[in-house]
Order: structure tokens, then C-alpha cells, then sequence
């Protein structure tokens, strides 16, 4: 998936908006949370800059590798068959 860059998210997390009488139209989302949110992983080491956007760390990778196997662990745990 290469790197990727604030437009780019900027358009995947917009939405439509609605303005009233007028017809509805796709607004992107809003940029500074986008950037902030970057910001923040990078300094977490999750994301590495790169000339053409951020990329995922292999360290980015490997946290959500283990978020992924934990939660797929609980979903085993809960869904215990039903008595009847």
C-alpha cells in the first residue's frame, strides 16, 4: 500500500455534508487531527516518515500484529456454546 500522506487520509475519513435545502457534498475530514494523530505515532516509533508520506514501523507492525492476535483470543474465549 505505499506511503501514505494527510490528503490522502484527509479524503478516506470525509464524509458528505449536509447543507440544508442545498444537495449534499463530500467535505474532507478535518486536517490538523489527521497531522496530530501522525505526529504521535511517529514519536511512538509506529510510523516512520518517508519523502512521499508515513509509513508503518516494523515495531508499528509488530504492535498490531499482538493487538490483533489478542483480540482474536478473546473472541475465541467469549463465544462459548449455548446450552440448551
Amino acid at each position: 500500500h505505499g506511503p501514505v500522506g494527510v490528503a490522502r487520509l484527509r479524503t478516506y475519513y470525509g464524509s458528505r455534508v449536509n447543507r440544508g435545502t442545498k444537495k449534499e457534498r463530500f467535505r474532507e475530514a478535518s486536517g490538523k487531527i489527521i497531522r496530530e494523530v501522525l505526529m504521535q505515532l511517529e514519536r511512538a516509533g509506529y510510523v516512520t516518515k518517508t519523502k512521499r508520506g508515513r509509513k508503518i514501523s516494523a515495531e508499528g507492525m509488530s504492535f498490531l500484529d499482538n493487538t490483533a492476535h489478542e483480540l482474536k483470543l478473546l473472541q475465541t474465549v467469549t463465544e462459548t456454546p449455548k446450552k440448551e
